[in-house]
């Protein structure tokens, strides 16, 4: 059904046709301009297919996110202070084993296995927090003590083996290297423990953000403890001190000590799921 109306346009009359509701009107070219607007068919594509786009797009952001986690996971830092704890226990360990060759010490292979397998084990390196990075770092110096006892022990049983040998040395100087005698072997297990006990804690050292302060403060308190234990050793080692009676005694204070903590289960190895 058609009806026809006019309209006003600069003061002349103009025919409108109007078809179905929808006016149109007669260009000068006969043609008729359409006022309804496309169908939706023709502006927007089937659901199923729109569907197929969404659905490809969000396989291609899991599979991007797959291969991120994976990444990361699978990361291994040369140089941060985790894996440079790593190295610097694996270093003492070897130094330590050196002193299978000094005279009346037991030879630790085993341990030192254990050692190697527990370094390979890995540890996220990635957005670590700042408690951690500060337990790493007190665990990393405790770690270059033992060392440098390790290597001032070798130093100084060698040079002393040798003069006990060649009968330089003085009655004093004998003395001293009987106690240093039975000082290493009291020395070598409490080195290896102590190593032992750092590279767990490091294993589980983000176990740490899961104390309050005040265990955090605690647990740290014990770990510098065991620095300046390791500190002590170091000066008393020292070829110029030789004060071997003296380290045994600050052994077995060392050995007291870290047994009571360990028997408030508040190391990170005892905290660990």
């Amino acid at each position: 059904m058609e009806r026809c109306g006019s309209k006003l346009s600069g003061g002349e009359m103009k025919k409108v046709k109007v078809k179905n509701g929808i006016p149109s009107e007669k260009e000068g070219d006969g043609s008729t301009q359409d006022y309804s607007t496309a169908s939706d068919e023709e502006l927007e594509p089937e659901p199923v297919e729109k569907l197929n786009l969404e659905l490809k797009s969000q396989r291609k952001e899991h599979a991007l996110l797959r291969l991120l986690v994976s990444c990361a996971n699978s990361y291994c830092s040369q140089f941060h202070p985790i894996a440079l704890l790593k190295k610097q226990v694996l270093q003492c360990v070897e130094s330590i084993n050196l002193w299978s060759d000094l005279p009346l010490v037991p030879n630790e292979q085993e341990v030192t296995g254990l050692m190697i397998e527990l370094c390979r084990k890995p540890v996220r390196i990635l957005f670590c927090p700042r408690s951690v990075l500060e337990v790493t770092v007190v665990l990393r110096q405790i770690g270059l003590q033992c060392h440098q006892v390790s290597c001032q022990v070798i130093s100084t049983c060698e040079a002393r083996y040798k003069q006990w040998i060649s009968k330089s040395l003085r009655s004093r100087q004998r003395q001293n290297y009987l106690r240093l005698r039975r000082s290493i072997k009291c020395l070598s297990p409490v080195l290896q423990l102590i190593l032992i006990l750092i590279t767990l804690e490091l294993i589980n050292i983000h176990t740490v953000c899961d104390k309050n302060p005040t265990e955090y403060q605690q647990y740290l308190k014990f770990l510098k403890m065991i620095l300046q234990y390791t500190e002590n050793l170091v000066t008393y080692t020292n070829p110029e001190k030789n004060k071997w009676e003296e380290t045994l005694e600050l052994t077995h204070k060392a050995l007291i000590k870290i047994r009571a903590f360990s028997e408030k289960q508040q190391m990170l190895m005892q905290l660990a799921k």
